[in-house]
């Protein structure tokens, strides 16, 4: 038996379902392109390292795309609603009712279509909805009772000049439905030093002449007359969506990218880092908002613009980006930085004692000890010039005081360069008073003024004691070319005053962190120190020590702190790096107990005498 096709007599109903088809794949395509375009956004480059030649923003989305040439050419097509016919476009044209049939049809050069037993009707330069209502009254005229559906089955091609600084300039053949940024794909790419926000749109008016122009050495026929001119800005397409600046391509325009303006360069917190071309009139906010916003962490009251002048000097300025009446200009080459707070406390200096204006100032690029001193307005009458010294930040985060001599600052070896986190300090001359720094595993490291009659003991307590890391072992102070040692845990804990010393000045007191350890002590088969691992038990550490000895009180084990103090353990208590543990010996209290220890007295003589013989 055969069956129908269920759309088989119902023409419209076919139509529709061809009208869903094409704008299901249409819509397909569309989401595949967004999602292209997405994934170049994202890929944006951030600021390269030293270097790396860094594209301006949106040259990678205009980077030498695969563009087929005549894409579009075939298939059906979802077409604008303002799309214009002209000849070599292909119409589709379907006819049921009383009359059921269908035509393909394409536009003559003269501008026109034949419909069999219609005649010709003129259709250049209408719209696909304009073109069906001529087409439903030229119809209606010999057939009552029908419906007509015309479809843009089929693009024309059209010429397209791609000129200035692309790629591979030349002529490209492109479809109605491409944009200025396909066709600059087409040539290849922007140059890097090619502009794409004036990118010109040259498109002839109704006068037609020829002009003969070159492009890589070979002449080629450009049509004009009187051209129109706009001025296309693609960031504003990126950006902001707006389809005039990425016009459909028309028969014969000229696109030409003249040299970019200014570019910038934009890093740090920021939510799209990279170089960014700007136009004349647009300075620091307007490159904000091209970038993106900030990020949570920005510090927006010291925004660091850097800047190479004429001379090829080096600047630097900080801005208050909340506040851009003031330091919003930007210049060709400009690089700004985005800061978080706690980054730029790291980019700080600080001056303290007897200075016009004590506080924290900004480190620039080679600045001395004399340039800090200038900006915290010079030296008080009483400065004692030959006291003052350097707190410095070594990398592995230990001090270092460096003395200094303010007094010949003029000379080179005298006038520090200054290191970030620098702290200087200038002493009184009336009341220079014995210093000492204090280092290591301390609650408040640094550099203390010893009071009158202040020991050992009484400076660690006024830095709030050792921290919970400290050792229980020795601390070292230098002094003058030597090393004292002190037992902390009787310093600090037994409170013996042998050891809490009488400082000098200039004494360094360093407190090293507690081993990373554990030691076994007391009835275990082989007592020791062993590395220390998180979360392990007295179990494990009993069992690197050969486990309990034959006299070993199960019963009975201890744990002693770093700080001295102690506390009864099982085997299932979790051990802290520097802890010892102590498993005490059983006592013998009964005849059981003697009796044991004699027959293993009586073992042992008898296994020495039979080695013995």
């Amino acid at each position: 038996m055969r069956i129908a096709h269920p759309l088989r007599g119902y023409p419209g109903l076919r139509i529709g379902s061809i009208l869903v088809v094409s704008l299901l794949f249409l819509l397909l395509s569309e989401v595949k392109a967004n999602a292209q375009e997405m994934e170049g956004l994202v890929a944006q480059p951030g600021i390269g390292s030293e270097g790396t030649s860094v594209l301006p923003f949106g040259h990678q989305l205009l980077g030498g795309g695969e563009v087929q040439e005549g894409a579009y050419l075939e298939g059906a097509a979802l077409t604008p609603p303002d799309y214009r016919l002209g000849p070599g476009d292909v119409l589709s044209i379907n006819i049921w009712g009383k009359l059921n049939t269908s035509y393909r049809l394409q536009v003559t050069p003269e501008g026109k279509i034949f419909i069999p037993r219609v005649g010709e009707l003129f259709v250049q330069n209408l719209t696909i909805s304009q073109t069906q209502e001529t087409v439903s009254k030229q119809v209606g005229k010999y057939y009552k009772d029908i419906e007509v559906n015309v479809l843009l089955t089929g693009l024309r091609p059209i010429r397209v000049f791609v000129l200035g600084l692309v790629k591979q300039p030349d002529s490209y053949r492109l479809s109605p439905l491409d944009h200025i940024s396909t066709a600059i794909k087409r040539a290849g790419g922007l140059e890097p030093s090619g502009s794409i926000r004036r990118i010109q749109l040259k498109r002839q008016n109704s006068e037609f002449g020829i002009q003969n122009s070159e492009v890589r050495g070979r002449k080629i026929r450009i049509p004009h007359s009187a051209f129109r001119i706009q001025e296309v800005d693609l960031y504003r397409f990126f950006f902001l969506g707006e389809l005039d600046q990425n016009l459909l391509l028309e028969a014969d325009d000229v696109i030409y990218v003249p040299p970019a303006g200014p570019t910038v360069t934009i890093e740090g917190k920021i939510k799209r880092p990279g170089q960014y071309e700007l136009k004349e009139e647009e300075g620091l906010e307007d490159l904000l908002t091209m970038a993106g916003g900030f990020h949570p962490e920005a510090y927006l009251k010291k925004v660091l613009i850097s800047r190479i002048t004429l001379t090829k000097k080096k600047t630097a300025v900080w801005v208050d980006v909340t506040d851009l009446k003031q330091g919003s200009k930007l210049e060709d080459g400009d690089q700004i930085t985005i800061y978080s707070y706690a980054q730029l406390e790291e980019f700080r200096v600080s001056i303290e004692g007897e200075v016009q204006r004590p506080g924290e100032y900004d480190l620039g690029e080679g600045m001395r000890l004399s340039d800090l001193i200038l900006m915290a307005g010079g030296l008080l009458a009483q400065a004692s010039k030959q006291e003052a010294m350097c707190i410095r930040i070594r990398g592995d985060e230990s001090r270092e005081v460096i003395p200094l001599d303010l007094s010949r600052l003029e000379l080179e070896e005298n006038d520090l360069v200054l290191n970030r986190g620098d702290k200087i300090i200038v002493p009184p001359l009336e009341q220079v008073e014995d210093t000492v720094l204090l280092k290591g595993q301390v609650e408040k490291p640094g550099v203390y003024t010893l009071l009158k009659g202040e020991t050992l003991r009484g400076v660690i307590l006024r830095t709030g004691g050792i921290t919970s890391t400290a050792t229980r072992e020795d601390i070292k102070i230098e002094r003058e070319g030597d090393v004292l040692s002190v037992n902390l845990y009787d310093l600090m804990i037994e409170k013996d005053p042998e050891t809490d010393l009488d400082l000098l000045n200039g004494d360094v007191i360093t407190v090293p962190a507690a081993p990373n350890t554990v030691t076994v002590v007391g009835e275990v088969q082989t007592g020791g120190t062993f590395p220390y691992e998180p979360a392990r038990t007295v179990s494990y550490y009993l069992g690197l020590a050969g486990g309990f000895s034959e006299r070993a009180n199960e019963k009975r084990i201890e744990i002693t702190r770093r700080d001295g103090s102690t506390r009864k353990v099982s085997r299932e208590t979790v051990v802290d790096a520097g802890e010892t543990i102590v498993v005490d010996r059983l006592e013998i209290k009964g005849w059981r107990d003697w009796l044991s220890v004699l027959v293993q007295s009586l073992t042992l003589v008898f296994m020495v005498d039979t080695i013995a013989k």
